[in-house]
């Protein structure tokens, strides 16, 4: 029998991505970040999560995409990677969906070099495409800094 996982899914720059759900802590709205010298720009700065200091991720800028305009109805979705939570903005969470890995495809190599293997696998849920995000390469230089 084939395992289901269920995966959190949301949307960064109009695209459908998902997350595996046991990474994820909570679903908070938009809190203004407190800014950090000398950080790359995907890095908005660290929010204040019940006195725990979180670093607050630009998931389209980290990904490589246009950044979504930031207003009061932002999303941050928290989640813990390897020990460690991180915030990662987002235009919105959409619906948790459960998928076993048949339902899911390799994405075709198109990365620079394979340096940034983000996507681990695609699959179509309602007729939309959902890239199917490992937080892990997407987060390395956050976990190397902690």
């Amino acid at each position: 029998m084939t395992e289901t996982v269920e995966y959190l899914s949301f949307e960064v720059s109009g695209e459908c991505y998902a997350i595996d759900i046991a990474l994820t802590r909570e679903i908070k709205g938009w809190t203004e970040p407190s800014a950090m010298p000398d950080t790359p720009n995907y890095e908005l700065g660290v929010i204040n999560l019940r006195g725990e200091m979180l670093p607050l991720i630009d998931l389209a800028a980290r990904l490589g995409l246009a950044s979504p305009e930031i207003h009061a109805r932002s999303v941050i979705i928290v989640a813990e990677v390897n020990n460690m939570a991180v915030g990662l903005l987002v235009d919105s969470v959409s619906n948790i969906i459960a998928l076993t890995r048949d339902d899911m495809r390799p994405p075709p190599d198109m990365t620079n070099g394979g340096k940034h293997d983000y996507v681990s696998a695609l699959t179509v849920v309602d007729g939309q495409m959902i890239r199917i995000l490992d937080l892990g390469p997407a987060l390395a230089d956050q976990q190397e800094a902690a």
